[in-house]
């Protein structure tokens, strides 16, 4: 049947709604999948620093995606994170929440590093990993202390607070003290042991002339050799979580993940490509290339050895295919060596020195060091044990009966430096110009310890002083005394001095300390001495030197001066 123009005009309004409805549906669609993404997350300090125990801290922004997260952490060597904390759920807000978890039974004095991973149906995200360390504190005297009442003399305590982090250069060491300050020794060519004083340094980097130090506002502090501008810091090198000092260049690694580069570009080692500008977690700086690696553990690498055969072309930036599932990268003099996520690690570039033959020991390898301006490789297992392989001209590559327990790596130019569990320092191979051994008050800092006493001024008992100790990274560390304080027995005979003014008599006498002694009076001498009325304790001014006075207004009295058991 055909229509009236009136029908059709009510056929064609009657569609419009219906368009409209499915243009505001599509909208809301395409509105959340505009909002929905992959979590953003970001790593904060650790809190709650003790020698034993630390709070992990991050925020997780959800962005609208029902979301996980939880801690990945170990001790300061391992690239790996053997350890992770429970995962929590975030839920699938538009706004960051706070994530925390505590870990306890931790290693005292032993450096630490986490980072915080979560995960929805759009994506799984890691953070940049952030270092915290525990302190110990020393007793000076014994533990528990016997002391005599009144005479007991706080020995006090001392922070066993070794460095926390120490880098190898060239010919020399840096060291980050546990007060913060900075120590170097060595060779010290164009100022590099003339280490300025810096606040709350999270990052160190030594090459084989200049230094690189990253703080905890994201700024970087640059000395030594300033050829090739490479220790003018740029601008653009700000909110930086990582340095990179290369041959005559460095680099570093701002937290939006961007790589900055500045100094000598001859290989194009700091002309930062567009593969590094974004979603990078760690970077390495050899003597005249770079590497960065990615969040997917991919690695980006550039400057010199992008070609093999000219002159410092040995295809060190080359990566190889095999080079996947990367958590760890160094960049040597010619070499480039990364750490894989099952262990196993790879070396590629210059083959002198056998340096690109991994041994078949390096297995479940935890973390991996590479000098800057030599041909030699180390690599920590997660037994504690130090493999090295390629140039031994100073024994550098061996492991000394010391170097047992390590759990922190660096390579200098021809010398190796560790940490122990310990937290001590060690170190071999070349020593011609003071790099070994690391100097003895490495432990030496300035850092106060407070102390706290149960311990009433003079009584005898069993009484508990407490000390604490805070370092520059915000760890806390305190430990307890028992002191068993006793009364020392009085002496006898007891001499008085006898001293009245203005009808006021003062006994004074010297005795044992912490002595109760009371003062009997009485004006008949004859009456037996427990029936004299008690007029009141001596009183003890200084450990035993006891006073006691009274106002008398007869022209005879008598005192008596008596022990408790009176």
């Amino acid at each position: 049947m055909e229509k009236s123009p009136k029908d059709l005009a009510q056929t064609r309004n009657s569609k419009f709604p219906t368009r409209t409805l499915l243009i505001a549906c599509l909208g809301c669609l395409l509105s959340h999948a505009a909002h929905a993404a992959a979590p953003v997350v970001a790593i904060l300090p650790a809190s709650g620093l003790t020698n034993v125990s630390a709070t992990l801290n991050a925020s997780v922004n959800p962005v609208a995606t029902s979301t996980v997260a939880w801690f990945e952490w170990d001790v300061t060597a391992a690239a790996i994170f053997r350890q992770r904390t429970t995962p929590q759920s975030i839920g699938s807000g538009n706004t960051a929440v706070v994530l925390s978890a505590t870990l306890t039974n931790l290693l005292p004095g032993i450096g630490y590093h986490y980072r915080v991973v979560a995960s929805n149906s759009l994506g799984l995200v890691s953070s940049r990993d952030v270092f915290f360390r525990g302190m110990t504190i020393a007793l000076a005297g014994a533990n528990p202390l016997n002391a005599a009442c009144g005479e007991f003399v706080d020995p006090g305590a001392l922070p066993n607070a070794l460095p926390t982090r120490v880098v190898g250069g060239s010919q020399y060491c840096i060291a980050q003290k546990a007060d913060g300050s900075l120590v170097g020794w060595g060779r010290n060519h164009s100022g590099v042991l003339n280490c300025p004083v810096l606040a709350n340094v999270v990052g160190l980097s030594s090459a084989s002339l200049h230094n690189l130090a990253v703080l905890a506002n994201g700024s970087v502090a640059a000395w030594g050799d300033s050829a090739y501008g490479k220790t003018t810091v740029p601008a653009l090198a700000s909110g930086c979580v990582a340095v990179a000092a290369g041959g005559d260049f460095s680099i570093a690694l701002r937290s939006d993940g961007r790589v900055v580069g500045w100094g000598d570009n001859t290989w194009g080692q700091r002309q930062v490509p567009a593969a590094a500008q974004s979603g990078v977690v760690a970077i390495s700086a050899g003597a005249w290339h770079s590497l960065a690696l990615k969040t997917n553990g991919t690695v980006v690498a550039w400057g010199a050895g992008t070609t093999i055969g000219a002159y410092h072309e040995y295809g060190q930036s080359i990566v190889p295919p095999e080079a996947t599932n990367v958590v760890a990268v160094a960049a040597g003099a010619q070499n480039s060596m990364v750490l894989r996520a099952d262990g196993s690690v790879l070396v590629w570039g210059q083959s002198c020195c056998g340096i690109t033959t991994v041994p078949p020991e390096a297995t479940n390898i935890v973390g991996i060091a590479l000098a800057v301006n030599s041909t030699y490789c180390l690599a920590l297992r997660t037994d504690g044990k130090l493999i090295g392989w390629g140039d031994s001209s100073f024994g550098q590559t061996g492991t000394p009966a010391e170097a047992t327990n390590v759990v922190a790596i660096a390579a200098g130019g021809l010398h190796t430096i560790v940490t122990r569990a310990d937290g001590s320092i060690f170190g071999w191979g070349d020593s011609s110009f003071g790099q070994l051994p690391p100097p003895a008050d490495l432990a030496s800092n300035t850092l106060p310890v407070s102390s706290s006493s149960t311990m009433p001024p003079s009584m005898s008992g069993t009484y508990e002083i407490t000390y604490s100790v805070t370092g520059a990274d915000g760890a806390n560390a305190t430990t307890n005394r028992v002191v068993q304080v006793t009364n020392l027995p009085p002496s006898s005979p007891l001499t008085l001095r006898v001293d009245s003014t203005n009808n006021t008599l003062r006994l004074v006498f010297t005795n044992s300390p912490c002595v109760t002694f009371t003062v009997l009076g009485s004006t008949n001498l004859s009456i037996p001495a427990g029936d004299w009325p008690v007029l009141g304790p001596a009183v003890e001014i200084s450990p035993g030197q006891y006073e006691f006075s009274s106002v008398f207004s007869r022209p005879e009295y008598y005192y008596r001066v008596v022990l408790p058991a009176f």
